[in-house]
């Protein structure tokens, strides 16, 4: 009788310990997607609004790596345009992520917020124009990436 206690007792033990296991890898596989989805949103920002009439080309590369779906769509869509504007006007803008914040996710899917702010320079205004601006962003998952499939500025 006593080694049958003993037995079910380690059996217990032994379950218990694989269901705490099995818990903190799921933690922190979580904790590895939010951070990889908040580090994606921040990244895209940065390259999608930080762009310089001399490497035009470099930058929005840089910004459509990024994008997937109808973000990267939109934002094929309006790069002659946006390319053509930044060489004419000799513009160069910067952006400085000040926050983010994920508001869901659930599998391959997560949304975001990102607040920033934003200089834009041009000949005529060489110290530059700030603005702030505040943008939510739905994320997938693609090929183990994070990438924007969605982007709306929020008011």
């Amino acid at each position: 009788m006593t080694a049958a206690i003993a037995a079910l007792i380690v059996a217990t033990l032994s379950a218990a310990a694989i269901h705490q296991g099995l818990a903190a890898r799921t933690l922190a596989a979580g904790q590895a997607d939010r951070q990889a989805a908040l580090s994606a949103s921040r990244h895209l920002i940065t390259n999608m609004f930080s762009l310089d009439h001399r490497t035009a080309d470099r930058d929005i590369g840089r910004a459509l790596s990024g994008l997937t779906g109808k973000a990267r769509e939109e934002f094929v869509a309006a790069t002659p345009k946006l390319k053509s504007q930044l060489v004419q006007r000799r513009t160069t803008s910067t952006i400085t992520v000040l926050a983010t914040g994920l508001t869901s996710l659930k599998g391959d899917s997560a949304r975001t917020l990102v607040t920033a702010d934003g200089t834009v320079r041009t000949p005529e205004v060489p110290k530059g124009a700030t603005k702030y601006y505040r943008w939510s962003l739905d994320l997938t998952r693609t090929d183990d990436r994070w990438l924007v499939s969605s982007l709306t500025l929020v008011p």
